[in-house]
């Protein structure tokens, strides 16, 4: 009786290894597949509006971390940390593509790109500081901000070509500065809030996207050194291969893919209507923004 009991022991114990196992197996290709298509989406649309893929990098990172079994605070903000590396790699892909077709507006891009660089060191700073279910509140918030206004926004019949009178150039510095806080504060690329600006300014849409994609490299360079001094103040639960607030491991299983498809992305920005896309990119920032919201809650 007692090798008879043992023995069903022990074949309980093995049948639960077993099991074990197959979730762990189940859970590990469930978080590669997820970080392999947010590597892929955000490419695409880094190249195609030229946002940096940041509102698609920061859940799908979220929820890759999450399955980790990270607390709340460290996740958050190991998401926007190393969604901003990701977007630098594939900024730089992006920028290249677009230079190579003249789409960059290299004076306006000289004339931001400090107050961007600023404005990502305070954006940075504060982000350290604040909570994680606060900074997924502000992303919500900002992702269905941004929906609301690209869907409310009238189409024009071409490129906008005159400037908008109240965008001077002291007024267009400080929403510089205001676009680099916010970047870094939610780990975007800065060309989903600049982009309009631009064409607002009176730049061409097709050379905002591009300037829009440059921008994206001047504010996450800072924003990734900001996210990984900011970490070593804070004592953090992270995965291996973690330096501060940004995982290496996720860039380098990420970024591959974004760079890949990033021109895939510039290509179709010169070749495909952008209203009937820019409807489909409104439905997935308030697709996100809900499930942040939610997952906050």
């Amino acid at each position: 009786r007692v090798r008879h009991l043992c023995a069903w022991v022990d074949s309980v114990i093995a049948r639960y290894r077993i099991q074990r196992l197959t979730m762990e197996t189940i859970v590990i290709i469930e978080i590669l597949s997820v970080l392999a298509f947010v590597g892929a989406l955000g490419g695409f649309l880094s190249g195609l509006l030229g946002i940096g893929g940041g509102v698609i990098f920061v859940p799908g990172l979220y929820f890759a971390f999450t399955q980790s079994g990270l607390a709340w605070h460290d996740t958050m903000h190991l998401s926007v940390g190393t969604s901003l590396a990701i977007i630098l790699a594939t900024g730089i892909i992006s920028a290249r593509s677009h230079h190579r077709r003249g789409s960059i507006d290299h004076v306006l891009l000289k004339r931001w790109a400090p107050f961007l660089m600023i404005g990502v060191i305070c954006g940075g700073f504060i982000a350290g500081w604040v909570g994680g279910r606060i900074l997924a509140f502000i992303f919500s918030a900002i992702m269905a901000a941004l929906g609301m206004y690209m869907a409310i926004q009238r189409e024009s019949g071409g490129d906008n070509s005159a400037p908008a009178q109240w965008l001077n150039a002291p007024v267009q510095k400080f929403c510089a500065f205001g676009i680099g806080g916010v970047s870094a504060l939610i780990g975007l690329g800065g060309g989903i809030l600049a982009v309009p600006l631009m064409n607002q300014a009176g730049l061409p849409m097709r050379r905002a996207v591009g300037t829009g994609a440059a921008m994206g490299v001047a504010v996450s360079l800072p924003g990734m050194l900001s996210y990984m001094s900011q970490g070593f103040f804070h004592d953090l639960i992270v995965p291996p291969l973690t330096i501060g607030y940004v995982n290496l491991l996720a860039v380098l299983m990420v970024a591959p893919i974004s760079m890949l498809c990033a021109p895939l992305g510039v290509r179709a920005a010169h070749h495909v209507e952008r209203h009937v896309l820019r409807y489909a990119f409104v439905a997935v920032l308030f697709l996100v923004s809900i499930k942040m919201l939610m997952t906050a809650l």
